[in-house]
């Protein structure tokens, strides 16, 4: 039987989040026991994961220090992505234990690896419970996201990601515990509607791959184009260990569309983009502009790109969230200053809630991202708060303005990218954020 859990968020004004949790769920709740070692006097505690499993933990006892756990890729092909991320979160709580800690105390940080898969996220996850942390920041992988949610509803403890985007996460039935500071694929699918719509071209066709991330992708674009009057002439599903794409390529290809939109990883749409080349080369006097997700310009410098035809190249457009803040911000990695942002969301949670008990965290994380007086820092925020004030977290990524709804940002920046002829991604354009707010929201 499920059932609607709403999380109380002070100070803010809307409606409560509604996504909902199994009456099992929340009868099932396990609480661990928070670590009471103490932290050095500067910098943050840096604690190496156990193989203490949260089953077997006792209910949380509060003890006055905010812990923060940090589950991103660490090792193997992930850490060229995560380790930024990781320096960033680090940064962040440095700069909170200089100006005082949180609740009188330094942040305690536990690190662990979310690894490559699920089961190591899963793993690693149940580190982080049975080490009692009181906030999570992570996964980076949507697909662990969906896999390991549920791990860490269960043990009431809210989780911040600063890259899992997938639509899947809007409803997720997370009991008001999973936050982002990146914005949902649902708003870079508007974004890409709207940029289909600014080439004057309403026939348009889309190739999306074929599993949960894709095909939830493809149906909010479907939605965002409709309501543009953009005419969907062919959508083609391809799978992941499709090996020979011509036919779904040619099928794209058979309504003659103005606009052709690619939603896949890098790897699947580096490889439909080839055979697209392929098509083009063969048949195709004329390209359609090519508008392709934020994950593809992960495939930089795959030869799959940098073989494509000049012709093909050119008419390729990449919408993104703004990973990168503008020339001067404090980080430069894809991504970390989002990382950063999770930081100061719990920490200023827990000095508004007074406490570092997890769901109190959790239900003032909304309320210090809108609707108050405007703030950039830690250490501002926390003497804002002081006073007394409703606060307005604008973070190093930019305005958040969480939703009570899903806990993603309402508004975001997004910016064009292209490939040039080596294959490697060049950041454009910046869009108008305020024209982009879907309708999930």
């Amino acid at each position: 039987m499920g059932g609607s859990a709403a999380s109380t968020r002070p100070g803010t004004t809307a409606s409560t989040r509604t996504r909902s949790i199994t009456a099992a769920a929340l009868t099932g709740v396990l609480l661990t026991a928070a670590c009471t070692t103490p932290a050095p006097e500067a910098g943050p505690t840096t604690v190496s994961p156990s193989t203490t499993s949260s089953t077997t933990t006792l209910p949380r006892v509060s003890d006055g220090q905010v812990s923060i756990g940090v589950l991103l890729p660490s090792t193997g092909s992930g850490a060229q992505f995560g380790s930024p991320l990781i320096s960033a979160v680090r940064a962040g709580v440095e700069t909170i234990n200089a100006a005082g800690g949180v609740l009188g105390q330094p942040v305690r940080l536990v690190e662990t690896d979310e690894g490559g898969t699920a089961s190591s996220a899963s793993a690693a996850l149940d580190s982080l419970i049975g080490q009692g942390v009181d906030a999570i920041i992570g996964p980076a992988s949507s697909l662990n996201a969906l896999a390991v949610a549920s791990m860490a509803v269960a043990a009431g403890i809210p989780m911040c990601s600063p890259t899992a985007t997938a639509i899947a996460l809007d409803e997720y039935p997370d009991n008001g515990l999973f936050f982002r500071t990146i914005p949902s694929d649902s708003l870079q699918a508007a974004a890409i509607a709207k940029s289909a719509e600014l080439t004057g071209n309403p026939r348009v066709g889309m190739a999306y791959i074929d599993d949960v991330f894709g095909r939830a992708f493809s149906r909010s674009v479907i939605e965002e184009l409709s309501l543009r009057n953009l005419q969907l002439v062919n959508s083609v599903a391809v799978g992941a260990t499709d090996s020979d794409l011509s036919e779904h390529v040619a099928a794209l290809f058979s309504e003659e569309p103005g606009v052709i939109i690619v939603i896949a990883d890098a790897d699947t749409g580096a490889r439909i983009l080839a055979e697209i080349g392929a098509n083009v080369s063969i048949r195709r006097p004329t390209v359609p502009r090519i508008l392709v997700n934020d994950a593809i310009r992960m495939a930089r410098s795959s030869q799959l790109l940098r073989d494509l035809p000049n012709r093909v190249r050119t008419q390729i457009l990449g919408i993104s969230p703004m990973a990168i803040p503008p020339e001067g911000a404090a980080f430069a990695a894809p991504f970390a200053a989002h990382a950063h942002d999770c930081v100061n969301l719990i920490a200023l949670a827990a000095e508004r809630a007074g406490t570092d008990d997890p769901l109190r965290i959790a239900s003032g994380i909304v309320g210090v991202s809108v609707g108050g007086s405007v703030c950039q820092s830690f250490e501002d925020c926390r003497n804002r708060l002081e006073l007394g004030l409703q606060i307005d977290y604008v973070g190093a990524s930019g305005p958040l303005r969480l939703s009570t709804r899903t806990g993603d940002p309402t508004i975001a920046n997004f910016q064009r990218f292209t490939f040039d002829n080596q294959g490697r991604d060049i950041s454009g354009s910046i869009f108008d954020a305020t024209i982009f707010r879907s309708s999930a929201f």
